[in-house]
């Protein structure tokens, strides 16, 4: 049994059949794509965590809709002490907005579906069926 299970929460936002991902490189040289979102903070329910995640990710984003869950995934790893996340995806709706980031991202890019499938495991088989599930 693991030491602790985090929740995290994500955003998939579409503009123009493409998907929003962002970069983040936890260590010099060594970078990823993920999409906008994170940890559920303690006693934080999803939508107050999926607001304060895009306010923090996204600062240009202006107003958004929640649209469908699109899925939830568990982290096929484990941290060194057992520590494990399960991730909840939901896609947002916009309009127009200026792609300004946080500190956590070093770029951003509108992936389009072939895009996404040629992203690393398990990143790509998720975000490839959001553009099969989503309202586009």
């Amino acid at each position: 049994m693991p030491a602790k299970i985090y929740v995290g929460i994500k955003a998939a936002i579409f503009q123009n059949r493409k998907l929003l991902v962002l970069k983040r490189e936890i260590v010099p040289g060594q970078s990823f794509w993920d999409l906008p979102g994170g940890r559920l903070e303690e006693n934080e329910d999803l939508m107050t965590g999926l607001k304060r995640e895009l306010f923090e990710e996204l600062p240009g984003l202006g107003s958004y809709r929640v649209g469908e869950l699109l899925g939830a995934r568990k982290n096929q790893s484990r941290t060194s002490d057992g520590t494990e996340l399960v991730i909840i995806y939901y896609q947002i709706f916009t309009g127009p907005f200026e792609e300004k980031l946080s500190s956590e991202h070093t770029g951003f890019k509108w992936f389009g579906q072939t895009e996404v499938e040629n992203l690393p495991s398990p990143y790509s088989e998720t975000y490839a069926k959001f553009f099969e599930l989503a309202e586009l």
